[in-house]
């Protein structure tokens, strides 16, 4: 089954989705995969919202990236952008590419071992794959709600719509997280 019908069904039958995936058999790779995707389309989701806070203004980022246009020596195709707003918004985008591309996945990866640690904690046998593979899959499973957020932060901006979107975001990944751990763990091997 594609992933996209995957991710759909996860909505509905989290557990039957983990359970074919185990079956079919898992290896680092396809967790790896399931980590980049959801890395890169939560990078994306935010390019909306950073588009909105980079056309607002804030006189200390602005004067801070004025004062580093005057400092930097142009390189070639290497230069602060003329427009302030342009500036913002590739300081923003640079910052969120290496939060989300780089930083969050190692913080996944922790997160699936703490999970992992804690289930042992209650003498529950389960493979550090297994842990990293229902976290990764949640995690990208959820990535449309995610893209979602991002288009509310980017046209309505912040307020309840923003945290509603957000706050269903967290119920399915967790919902998704814990239905895919619990198959992983006690599901038919």
């Amino acid at each position: 089954m594609p992933v996209t019908s995957d991710i759909v069904a996860s909505y509905r039958r989290p557990r039957r989705v983990m359970a074919r995936k185990l079956a079919k058999g898992v290896d680092e790779r396809i967790a790896f995969v399931y980590l980049a995707l959801g890395s890169v389309l939560g990078f994306v989701s935010q390019l909306p919202g950073l588009m909105r806070q980079a056309n607002e203004p804030d006189p200390d980022f602005e004067a801070a990236i004025l004062a580093e246009a005057g400092s930097v020596r142009p390189i070639e195709a290497l230069s602060v952008p003329a427009d302030i707003t342009d500036a913002k918004f590739e300081a923003l985008m640079s910052a969120s590419l290496f939060a989300w591309v780089f930083l969050l996945p190692l913080l996944l990866y922790a997160l699936a071992a703490m999970s992992r640690l804690v289930l042992r904690l209650f003498k529950v046998k389960i493979s550090g794959l297994d842990a990293r593979v229902s976290l990764f899959w949640a995690f990208l499973a959820a990535t449309p709600l995610k893209l979602l957020q991002g288009l509310v932060a980017g046209f309505v901006g912040p307020g309840p719509a923003l945290v509603g979107v957000w706050s269903v975001w967290l119920i399915v990944f967790l919902f998704i997280w814990i239905s895919s751990l619990s198959e992983a763990a006690w599901g038919v091997k």
